[in-house]
Formats: C-alpha cells, sequence, structure tokens
C-alpha cells in the first residue's frame, strides 16, 4: 500500500506541478471542506471531502488545507479540532503521512494562516470560496480546473487497488442482501442486510443504495425501502468506499416462479453485460457502447417476443430501445461516483459535441488508457415511458401488449460492473468477487 501509494503521489504532484509552471503559479491549495448544515438548522449532511482534496490526501475528515508547491512534500494542515461534542479522531501514523509536511491545528480561525502565500501567486481550489478570497487568493480558473479533472482520468495503481478493494467490500453486502432476498425478507432488511455485509455505515456509503422489488426496480433511482412483503424479482444497485474510491455494482435476481420471459430477457442483458466489458479498451468509442448496448436490446425484445413483426434494425430505427433502455450504458468512476472528464476532449476542457441521440449519457469521448468505467445495460418496463407509445399506432403494432402487462409486475433487469482499461486489455473489477 505505502509503496503504491508514493507512486501515486509522485505521478500527480508531477502532472500538477507541471501545470503550475505553465500558469506561472506558486502554489495550490486544496481545501477539504466542511459539512454543510442544513437550512435554519444545526445539524448537518453526511460528509464528503472535495474529491480534488482526496486525490492527493486520503484523510476523510474535514476542515483540512492542501497546498501542494513547485517542489518538495505537500503541506497538510490537519484540522483537529478541540471539540467535547463530536469524536475527534487524532492524526495517526499510517501509509501516507510522511509523504506530507503536516502542521495540526485545533482552531478552525486558525487554518488559514498556516499556509504560505506572503510571495508569490497561488490559487485556490475550494468548495467555500469566502474565506479564500478574504486571504486574497485567487480561484482557481475553469481551464485549471478542467486540467485538473483530466488528469483524474488515469488511474495508477494505488487507484486502482483501492477500486479493487471498493468492489470486494460492496460483494460482501451483494451476497447478504440476495440471501436476505430468497430468505423472503423485506427491502428493508434486505437493506440492513447489505449494511451488515459490508460493516458500513449509511453515511460512508458513495450513493445512496437502491434496494428495489418487483415493480419498484423500474424505477431507476428507487429511494424507498418497503417494511412488509418479499418479491418476485430484486434489483440491488449498491457499492462501498475504500480510501475515498467508489465502487457501483448492480445485480438483479428473481425466484423461479417468474416468467420464462422475464429469464430470457435476464439472460440475454448478462450476455450483453459481459461481452461489452470485454469493449473496454483505450481507444475505443464509449458512445459506440451505447449504440452496441441498444442493439443488444433490441435483439432481446425480438427475441423474447416483447417486439413483433420487425427485426432489430427496425425497431432501432423506431427509437423504440430508447422507451426500454432510457439511460447511459456507463459512466467514468473514481472518488466520485459520477467522475469527471466523461465529456471532455483534453486536459483543456474542450468540450466533445453533444450526442443528440442519448443526451443522458455521461461519457462521450474514447475511452483513454487506464480509464474505469462501469458498463450498466438495463432492460425495464416503465409505465411512464410505455404509454405514449402503447397510443403511438406508428409503434402499438409492434408491441406484444398482452406480454408487457405481464411482465410489468417484475419492473426491469440492470447489470452493472466496474472495469479497467488496463495496459494489457480489460480487467473486470466486479466479477472476480460477485459472478
Amino acid at each position: 500500500m505505502k509503496e503504491l501509494f508514493k507512486d501515486h503521489l509522485n505521478r500527480k504532484l508531477t502532472y500538477v506541478r507541471t501545470l503550475l509552471e505553465q500558469e506561472r503559479l506558486d502554489s495550490l491549495i486544496i481545501d477539504s471542506g466542511f459539512p454543510m448544515d442544513y437550512f435554519h438548522d444545526d445539524q448537518s449532511a453526511f460528509f464528503r471531502p472535495n474529491p480534488h482534496f482526496s486525490h492527493y490526501c486520503p484523510d476523510t475528515q474535514p476542515g483540512h488545507l492542501l497546498q501542494i508547491n513547485n517542489d518538495g512534500n505537500p503541506l497538510l494542515v490537519y484540522f483537529q479540532p478541540d471539540d467535547f461534542w463530536h469524536e475527534v479522531r487524532p492524526l495517526q501514523t499510517t501509509f501516507w503521512d510522511e509523504f506530507f509536511d503536516i502542521k495540526v491545528v485545533g482552531k478552525a480561525d486558525e487554518l488559514w494562516g498556516q499556509i504560505n502565500i506572503s510571495q508569490g501567486n497561488h490559487v485556490c481550489l475550494t468548495p467555500a470560496p469566502e474565506r479564500a478570497v478574504e486571504m486574497g487568493l485567487d480561484l482557481v480558473s475553469e481551464d485549471f480546473l478542467s486540467a485538473l479533472n483530466w488528469g483524474r482520468i488515469s488511474k495508477t495503481d494505488y487507484e486502482v487497488m483501492c477500486l479493487r478493494k471498493a468492489n470486494e467490500l460492496a460483494a460482501l453486502g451483494h451476497k447478504a442482501a440476495a440471501e436476505a432476498f430468497f430468505a423472503g425478507k423485506s427491502e428493508r432488511e434486505v437493506f440492513y442486510a447489505f449494511m451488515t455485509g459490508t460493516q458500513v455505515l449509511e453515511k460512508d456509503f458513495p450513493y445512496n443504495p437502491i434496494i428495489a422489488f418487483d415493480e419498484k426496480s423500474a424505477i431507476l433511482h428507487y429511494q424507498n425501502t418497503r417494511t412488509e412483503g418479499s418479491g418476485q424479482t430484486f434489483l440491488i444497485d449498491a457499492g462501498a468506499s475504500y480510501n475515498g474510491y467508489a465502487s457501483d455494482i448492480t445485480r438483479t435476481y428473481f425466484r423461479d416462479s417468474v416468467l420464462d420471459e422475464f429469464k430470457q430477457i435476464h439472460r440475454g442483458v448478462d450476455e450483453s453485460q459481459q461481452r461489452l466489458c470485454q469493449k473496454i479498451c483505450a481507444g475505443h468509442s464509449y458512445p459506440s457502447l451505447q449504440e452496441e448496448a441498444h442493439f443488444d436490446i433490441a435483439k432481446i425484445l425480438c427475441d423474447v417476443g416483447v417486439v413483433k413483426g420487425i427485426g432489430p434494425e427496425e425497431v432501432l430505427e423506431l427509437e423504440l430501445t430508447n422507451v426500454f433502455f432510457p439511460h447511459g450504458v456507463g459512466h467514468a468512476l473514481g472518488l466520485q461516483v459520477h467522475d469527471v472528464g466523461g465529456k471532455q476532449k483534453n486536459e483543456h476542457g474542450q468540450p466533445v459535441p453533444a450526442n443528440s441521440k442519448y443526451p443522458y449519457l455521461r461519457t462521450l469521448r474514447d475511452i483513454q488508457e487506464r480509464d474505469v468505467l462501469t458498463v450498466e445495460p438495463g432492460l425495464y418496463f416503465i409505465p411512464m415511458l410505455l404509454k405514449p407509445v402503447e397510443s403511438a399506432s406508428k409503434m402499438s403494432q409492434f408491441l406484444n401488449r398482452s406480454l408487457i402487462d405481464a411482465l410489468k409486475p417484475f419492473g426491469g433487469v440492470r447489470i452493472e460492473d466496474d472495469v479497467f482499461a488496463g495496459p494489457s486489455g480489460p480487467e473486470n473489477l466486479t466479477r472476480p468477487y460477485l459472478p
């Protein structure tokens, strides 16, 4: 771990120092951030550090400042508040601390006085710019921020290790949740099983887990958990974090009593997903993966008999797959679940032209070596999207309404893995832990 982090930090410092030199700047100051209070309240939302801070320092506590100069160790102003209301974790010897010059500060109003900005040109990247402006600091420009985002696309061996560990941890929760589902537990109980399996508190999840039975699995970001009853189908979209890096995994389970057509859909989506994972290679167009996924979904619709009288090509021409697969095939993954840089053409922030056919696609560029991306095709029976199509004579004639009505109670299928575009080809970070 220590050597991997050392190499990671050196590579990232070399990159950011090149940017500083190009902009004739003496340092970059990054604020980890503070918890945000609810409106007119003294309670705060769960804290997540500024991901650009986490890119260099794994500590997840609030209030720290990081100053990266043109040489030497970065300065870490470590906030260890004098506080009897909350548990304060003291700075401990760990795998990363020796690579920073650390100043421990106990009072929030003394933090900014520890950084060295008396001479030279400095810029600041902070979630709350007011204090930086008071100190006379310039905020990073949009161009500089675009370059920092670009630098997060290519993952170091340390980052891939963290992402792999996050997958391993989440897989424990997925297995526990699946076991609870097949034991007849409710959505709420399955959610608790996932938490128990990961041994992670809710505040530390990278995103709110989706635990959806039956028709609720057709709600893409379903956030409730019913306390009564079990289901015939179960979609779980849930991840975990390791040193700030997120996993994002989806599986769909079903009981033997579901329709054979639903089993066939599940098999088709799984085969498509695993085939698409093999396309996560440097130089491959990520939007082309979206096209391939839609063709696969069109073929499944025809093979199962949901669409009748036309073939996959005609299904695509009518854009019928958008009704059954209304989201992107995946996204970049890293310190954020929907990581940065997906719509940039280069480090200068030049945008990749929007995809008018698939406006919801979060990654529009070609895949780069050492990218980490999710692959998550799905097929759903969403009443809101089906209703206008069923009433449109041009399309409705090709829909098997009786079969669609029979499949609606089962919701839908989504399967998602996290894939590393490695130097030797794609590496699935999820399947070794969750087949």
